[in-house]
C-alpha cells in the first residue's frame, strides 16, 4: 500500500508540474504578445479649410454624376471601337487577331500537366 501511495504522489506531482508548466507558457505568451503592440500616439487632425466660395455649394450628387458621365463616355468610346473592329472583321477588311498590322493573338495556354499513368 505504501508503494501505491508513493506512485500516486509521483503521478500527482507530474500532473501538477505539467499544469503549472502549461499555465506558465500561456502567461508568458500573453505577456510577449502584449509587448509587441506598437506605441500609439495620438495625432491631431489638421484643420480643414473650405475652398468653396461662400454662397456656393457642391452637391455630392453632382460630383457623382460628373464622374459617372465621364466613365460612360469612356465606355461608349470603347464600345464604338469594338463595333468598328467587328464590322471590319465581318466585311473581311481586318483578319481576326490582326489589328494595326500587329499580331494581337492572345498568348498560348500552358501545356497540360502530365499525369502519372499506373503501370
Amino acid at each position: 500500500m505504501a508503494k501505491l501511495n508513493a506512485v500516486r504522489k509521483k503521478q500527482l506531482m507530474l500532473l501538477s508540474g505539467g499544469v503549472i508548466f502549461i499555465l506558465g507558457l500561456s502567461l508568458l505568451g500573453g505577456y510577449i504578445a502584449q509587448g509587441n503592440k506598437p506605441m500609439v500616439t495620438k495625432i491631431d487632425k489638421p484643420a480643414t479649410i473650405s475652398t468653396i466660395v461662400p454662397g456656393s455649394t457642391v452637391n455630392q450628387k453632382d460630383v457623382w454624376m460628373a464622374s459617372e458621365s465621364a466613365k460612360i463616355a469612356d465606355l461608349n468610346k470603347k464600345n464604338a471601337d469594338l463595333m468598328r473592329d467587328l464590322e471590319g472583321i465581318r466585311s473581311g477588311d481586318v483578319q481576326i487577331g490582326k489589328k494595326d498590322d500587329k499580331n494581337n493573338y492572345p498568348p498560348a495556354p500552358p501545356p497540360p500537366l502530365s499525369s502519372p499513368m499506373p503501370s
